[in-house]
């Protein structure tokens, strides 16, 4: 069988990890999760958060169990993405989104399920309580 379509399955855990160089599922039973090659786009699935990490240096995201967020690499494209660029925050507490605010930014506030976008450039609110949607005037 070819190394590079091969797999291991756990039946303990019944999860499965991609090794960046054989492209198969390999088991940690130290960490009790799946680890890829950090080079490449890599999932780990940490037991003890349920959450996954993908590589640095690619394009990346975490699941944190504790608040269900989505967090990447500063370098690259991610949820929570360089300050300076395009970005978004997905608070678990808040369920809301928030963009670079030197950037087009959106709010997505889990109270008032509403859209704000970033007031130096085309914006719109979407309020919940009247359910209308506001342009705002570029100044």
């Amino acid at each position: 069988m070819d190394d590079n379509l091969t797999y291991r399955y756990d039946a303990y855990t019944n999860r499965c990890l991609d090794d960046a160089y054989s492209y198969r599922c390999l088991y940690d039973v130290n960490t009790y999760r799946y680890v890829d090659d950090a080079y490449t786009n890599r999932n780990i699935d940490d037991a003890y958060t349920n959450r996954c990490l993908d590589d640095a240096y690619t394009y990346g995201y975490m699941d944190d169990a504790c608040t269900y967020r989505y967090i990447g690499h500063p370098y690259t494209y991610r949820c929570l993405d360089d300050v300076y660029t395009y970005r978004y925050v997905d608070d678990a507490y808040t369920n809301r989104c928030l963009d670079d605010t030197y950037t087009n930014r959106y709010i997505d506030d889990a109270f008032t399920n509403r859209y704000i976008n970033d007031a130096y450039t085309y914006s719109y609110i979407d309020d919940a309580f009247t359910n209308r949607c506001l342009h705002q005037q570029i100044p």
